[in-house]
């Protein structure tokens, strides 16, 4: 296997603290209509319900150091 050593652009996209609903590509592939095409409106939801259920970083205001992680919301 061959090493790339990655550009500086390609290091400060990894620095970006990414948030929010991702979806994973094969979600497309493999939540469809009985028509066979992608269900967007399930896999919306569904990365909507998924994004409320991970955890929530704790972090030091002053130093931005990780502290731990802790429920999204309250139950």
């Amino acid at each position: 296997m061959k090493h790339l050593t990655p550009t500086e652009t390609v290091n400060q996209i990894g620095r970006l603290n990414l948030s929010g609903n991702i979806i994973p590509a094969n979600w497309w592939h493999h939540i469809k209509m009985p028509s066979g095409k992608p269900d967007s409106t399930a896999i919306i939801l569904l990365s909507e319900i998924i994004y409320w259920y991970r955890p929530s970083e704790i972090r030091d205001e002053s130093t931005g150091e990780l502290k731990g992680w802790r429920k999204a919301f309250s139950e």
